[in-house]
């Protein structure tokens, strides 16, 4: 039931909206790289709800690519 999810190599082309798109991209570390430095790290990103730091002082840490973000 726990048992490990193996290690994808490649990933089949997907199509989104008739658009093609090369399923490296989902295995891809220099497309993840890319990624990360050309977009992830210049625009807003949602971490969470307020309902979800209830209390004065809550505070919760969310992984966000490699990094992890602290959510107050």
């Amino acid at each position: 039931m726990n048992a490990p999810i193996p290690t994808l190599d490649t990933w089949p082309e997907q199509s989104i909206r008739g658009h093609s798109i090369a399923g490296s991209r989902y295995t891809s570390r220099d497309f993840m790289e890319q990624e990360w430095e050309g977009m992830w790290t210049r625009v807003w990103l949602l971490l969470g709800r307020e309902s979800e730091l209830p209390e004065p002082g809550d505070w919760q840490m969310e992984p966000v690519g490699r990094e992890e973000i602290l959510m107050v």
